[in-house]
């Protein structure tokens, strides 16, 4: 879990310099693989809790595509949130 944090800091502060260079199809694509590995890490804390059914534990681990829906509809309510308060 610890390194799946890490890992998401790491590429959101390769983006954030890539950025600066004005890089920003780097930047985005190192802001897309940040969210992956939060979504990484946060499943795995939610397993070692037991709040994680192993067919969806399996599917973000699987299918690369469940990974961008669930950062997809992360931002989205996160957005709508932002908008409410």
């Amino acid at each position: 879990m610890k390194y799946a944090y890490k890992n998401a800091l790491a590429h959101y502060k390769t983006a954030h310099l890539l950025s600066k260079s004005i890089n920003y199809g780097m930047a985005n694509a190192h802001l897309i693989l940040a969210g992956e590995e939060c979504i990484k890490s946060y499943m795995i804390s939610m397993k070692m809790i037991g709040r994680c059914e192993d067919t969806v534990f399996n599917s973000i681990f699987k299918y690369h595509r469940e990974k961008h829906e669930t950062i997809r509809e992360t931002y989205d309510t996160l957005y709508q949130l932002k908008v409410l308060f």
